[in-house]
Formats: C-alpha cells, structure tokens, sequence
C-alpha cells in the first residue's frame, strides 16, 4: 500500500508558468515524513523544482528535440520509503512513460574486505539508484541499435543528462554518492562513465573485458553472457556476469578512494589477470534457441 499517492489533477509544465522553489519548511524537516513533504521527491523536491534540475541537466532540451514536449511528472513515495519520479508525455498512461527514476537512501558500510580498503566508505550517507529507466516510446530497435536482453523498449539516449541530474541531486543534498546494482553486463558499462566497482577486482574485470572485447559489440557481448558464450581464456569455460555494487562518488572523501593508487593497482593487477574471448557462433546459435523459448525483456 503506498502512504501517499501524488494529488489529481497531475502537474504539467505546459499549463503553469511558475511554483515556488524555494519550500524552508518542507526542506527542514524532510526526513521527518511530515505531511508538507508528501509530494516531493525524497521529501525535498518539488515538481518545479525536479523540472529545473532536468533543465540545467538539459534533459528537457534533449527530450523536446525527440518531440517530447508536454512533460507530465508524477512523483510517489512507497511504504518501503523508495521514491518514485515518473515522467510521462502528453498523458499519465504506461504506454507514455519516458522515465521511470527510483531512489532511496541508506547508509552504506560494505563487510569483508572493502571495509578494511576503503574506510571512508564506512557509514557513507548514499543515495541507491533502485531502479532507472529511460525509454522512447517512439523508438524501434535496429540493427545499429538492437535489442539487448532485458531491454523492453529503445533507450531515450540520455543518460548522460541523467548522470548530471543525479549529481546535482546528491551535491545539493551533500551526500556520499549514488549507489546501483547493474543486472546485466550491457548496464554496468553504460554506468561506468561516472560510476565505479566498489571492489576492485569487478572494476578490474570490466577493464579487462572492454580490452579483451574491442573487435565485437557491445550487443554480441551483452548476448554472450546471457547465452554462456563469454568465455575465460585460461580455463575455457564460460564467464557469468555477477551484479555488484558501483558508486558514483560525489564527496571528496569518496572520491579519494577510487583515484587512490590502492585502488588503481588493485583493478590494474585484475585486469592483467584475466583474459577473455567470445564464443561469437555459440552465441548466435544459443541465442536463436533461447528467442524461441523467452523473449529478450524477460532475460
């Protein structure tokens, strides 16, 4: 059950010209739950105020340009405090969704290891990116840009604003970083133009794959681990991609532990340690075998 749902009618920017932004109260008391903030995201934001962050970002440039011009968004908030920001276009319906952006915060302490080689990650105040979706309802795939598995629809090609969305998000809350899960090797590389492996022996192996991997694409590679065709060079047999933690680091005390020398020793030393290859003809035939049991969404 979800403790508010966003007022009726839903907000449009194409029909209002301005909203406050600047809400003392609500920002004071954020993380008390109160009700002034029921309508904000992460008990912060406003509408307005989200709709400015993406114009700085200059998503709403890139989405008018892909003639997405009446943005409509929905913000909401579950009993698991995850919320929720989904931009639509035109109409609040699934076939008009542009965005689906989930955020939650925590404090994070990873165990094992990774605590005794980053003590700063210790009780870092992060945001998780549970889950992020961006996708053109217009899109089709092609053979320039082809479905990739658990992919449902084209992407809106815009992850770099959102990557600056959620820096100003998370400077403007002077937090730690954001903190994801990629569930599929395809998102983790996306990702990794401002987010890094927390342990350095996953950064590592991403670093060795994108050496490794040059001559195919990023498609074939991402079907060759959902078909069990990327394969280890010393032992033959086939590589599983396995999600863990990256962070993009916004504090200086978090960034100091990815440009350490600890760190880029330990991914350099992985990464010279293992080699790749793929199985390019096991992957088309698995693949084709594989599309007429699921379907590339459900992988």
């Amino acid at each position: 059950m979800r403790i508010f749902k966003k007022r009726e009618p839903f907000f449009s920017f194409s029909e209002i010209s301005a909203e406050s932004l600047s809400d003392v109260e609500c920002t004071l008391g954020a993380f008390s739950h109160v009700a002034t903030c029921e309508e904000k995201f992460l008990n912060i934001f406003s509408d307005a105020e989200m709709y400015a962050i993406f114009q700085k970002a200059g998503l709403v440039e890139q989405l008018n340009r892909r003639g997405y011009r009446k943005l409509l968004i929905d913000i909401d908030r579950n009993d698991e405090q995850v919320f929720s920001l989904r931009l639509y276009h035109e109409r609040i319906h699934h076939e008009s969704l542009l965005m689906d952006f989930r955020l939650s915060e925590r404090q994070y302490s990873p165990g094992g290891e990774i605590a005794a080689i980053c003590p700063q990650c210790r009780r870092a105040n992060i945001i998780v990116l549970e889950w992020l979706s961006a996708s053109n309802p217009k899109g089709r795939f092609t053979a320039r840009r082809p479905q990739l598995p658990g992919q449902k629809t084209p992407g809106l090609g815009v992850l770099g604003n959102l990557f600056d969305v959620m820096r100003r998000i998370g400077e403007g809350m002077q937090r730690d970083g954001f903190l994801e899960v990629p569930d599929h090797y395809h998102n983790a590389v996306f990702y990794s133009k401002q987010f890094r492996f927390i342990d350095p022996a996953q950064e590592g192996m991403l670093t060795a794959l994108g050496r490794d991997m040059k001559g195919h694409s990023l498609a074939d590679v991402a079907w060759g681990f959902a078909t069990g065709a990327v394969m280890d060079m010393d032992t033959g047999m086939p590589v599983q991609y396995v999600p863990s933690e990256q962070v993009f680091p916004l504090s200086r005390a978090m960034r100091s532990y990815f440009d350490s020398k600890q760190y880029h020793d330990r991914v350099r030393r992985d990464a010279d340690a293992r080699r790749f290859f793929l199985d390019r003809r096991g992957m088309m035939r698995r693949r084709r075998e594989l599309m007429r049991r699921s379907s590339a969404d459900e992988l």
